[in-house]
């Protein structure tokens, strides 16, 4: 299939029966920003199994997205009501709850999605954004860690990992979570200001002159340090070796 559009269009219009059609529709709709679309097709295939939590949930993202507060916490109470252990409707409604400034409501829904589902690394993430909202670093950082070792492509782990460890005065590695942060946000302004306060606040002008935002997009991209440099040539070798030792394999959708 040309995209996930393609496919699920194919099923939608083929088996107008079948509810997976429609939610997965719905889905590339919502991807693709066309809200409406998405919402019509969460509705039918709503209909087509009458309080099924995955629904709910994305009926909810999208009143959420539509600054419908009522509306989105209606959707994700009633699939919580369907399934109370629907990790994506506690987190969502721990997003709720944090944007309303209800914050130990919104970490009580953040710990139950984390007990529902282990590896959903945005739980742990948010988690960490109420306890720097804080500007409690020692709080956050174990939420920290264990998003960015669910997934460890998570930028913006690494971008608040170094942040929190230079508070801490752990230079070393603060350093190596801002270079890791800088590798996927190549643009960050304020990763590259953070790094360039670590550099100064740890006796090397140099470097920290290197920093700041005359480096953001425009040195950052070309020459860059050599450290930055030698890792993303590192990368490129590694990964250009992987290659040649597997071949290509296609992963299903699920």
């Amino acid at each position: 299939w040309k995209d996930n559009f393609t496919l699920w269009n194919n099923v939608a219009v083929r088996y107008p029966n079948v509810q997976n059609g429609f939610i997965n529709r719905g889905g590339a709709y919502q991807t693709a920003g066309e809200w409406e679309k998405a919402r019509s097709d969460y509705e039918t295939a709503l209909a087509l199994r009458p309080g099924d939590p995955d629904v709910l949930n994305n009926l909810g993202l999208l009143k959420l997205r539509e600054n419908d507060d009522e509306g989105a916490r209606s959707y994700f109470q009633r699939a919580l009501s369907a399934n109370p252990a629907h990790a994506q409707s506690l987190l969502n409604l721990g997003v709720l709850h944090r944007k309303q400034g209800k914050v130990e409501d919104a970490l009580q829904s953040y710990a139950a999605a984390i007990a529902s589902d282990p590896k959903l690394w945005q739980a742990a993430m948010e988690t960490a954004m109420v306890r720097l909202g804080q500007k409690d670093c020692e709080a956050a950082l174990p939420h920290l860690l264990a998003a960015q070792r669910i997934d460890p492509d998570v930028p913006d782990a690494y971008g608040y990992l170094g942040y929190c460890f230079s508070v801490q005065g752990r230079t070393v590695e603060a350093e190596k979570n801002l270079l890791e942060y800088l590798e996927r946000r190549p643009d960050s302004a304020e990763g590259w200001n953070n790094l360039a306060a670590l550099y100064a606040n740890t006796g090397r002008p140099d470097q920290a002159r290197a920093g700041g935002h005359g480096r953001c997009g425009r040195v950052s991209r070309g020459g860059a340090d050599p450290v930055l440099r030698h890792r993303r040539a590192e990368k490129r070798v590694a990964a250009q070796a992987r290659h040649r030792r597997a071949p290509l394999r296609l992963r299903p959708h699920r």
